[in-house]
């Protein structure tokens, strides 16, 4: 899922660094990527695969997860993107069960984590159907516009919701509780890795600069999905 997304954001002329355990994904993507060009994607940006999580990220604008949609999975990796990434960066989650306030919670960065429903990525990135991007209480407004840019450039349409899956007590809080300590606090095990499916894309024009929302995008910046 990871690898269509990435050249779906290359096609869109972002430049894309995509990271996977699995050395045969990555050369898939780069044959993939390499059937661009002669397609006609002039403006196509660049793509490059790393071996590590931290590699993938590390200038990173954007870190996108392509992890299993369940707590444990998304806690990790997030725990993993933001201790590796720096402060700049945004993470957004493809989730349509979890609540985004409560991953956000468990970083350093929750005014800068934001979830998408409704986008298919298969085989085939699919950007027909509108998707919705929820961001917790106090999420920054820079940011929140940077992500929706960003997802229209991919020919998304978008609604901005608060995320109101918030669990303040019961079960659901117990859980998220019982996966921080699984996880850790943010010290993340090196099986997770074997989950994880990261692009990181830079911009290398201004197309989405001053964009139709007037709103400055990762500019000059870089995205990373996991």
């Amino acid at each position: 899922m990871g690898r269509s997304f990435a050249l779906a954001c290359a096609a869109a002329g972002f430049d894309v660094v995509l990271e996977d355990v699995m050395p045969a994904k990555l050369r898939r993507a780069q044959e993939e990527y390499a059937e661009l060009s002669p397609v006609g994607v002039a403006s196509a940006g660049r793509l490059r695969v790393a071996l590590t999580v931290e590699d993938a990220v590390r200038a990173a604008d954007l870190a996108v997860d392509f992890v299993p949609d369940e707590l444990e999975s998304k806690l990790e990796i997030f725990c993993l993107v933001d201790r590796m990434a720096p402060p700049k960066t945004v993470l957004l989650m493809p989730s349509d069960a979890l609540s985004i306030s409560d991953l956000a919670s468990c970083t350093y960065r929750g005014e800068r984590c934001f979830a998408v429903r409704g986008m298919v990525v298969g085989d085939a990135f699919e950007a027909a159907k509108p998707v919705r991007l929820l961001h917790p209480t106090g999420a920054a407004a820079e940011a929140s516009n940077a992500v929706v840019s960003f997802l229209r450039a991919l020919g998304c349409a978008v609604r901005v919701e608060e995320d109101l899956l918030v669990a303040h007590a019961g079960e659901d809080a117990a859980h998220v509780g019982e996966a921080l300590d699984d996880a850790g606090h943010g010290v993340v095990g090196v099986d997770l890795v074997f989950e994880v499916d990261i692009a990181g894309v830079f911009r290398r024009d201004q197309r989405l600069k001053d964009g139709a929302d007037g709103h400055d995008a990762f500019a000059d910046g870089d995205l990373a999905l996991a």
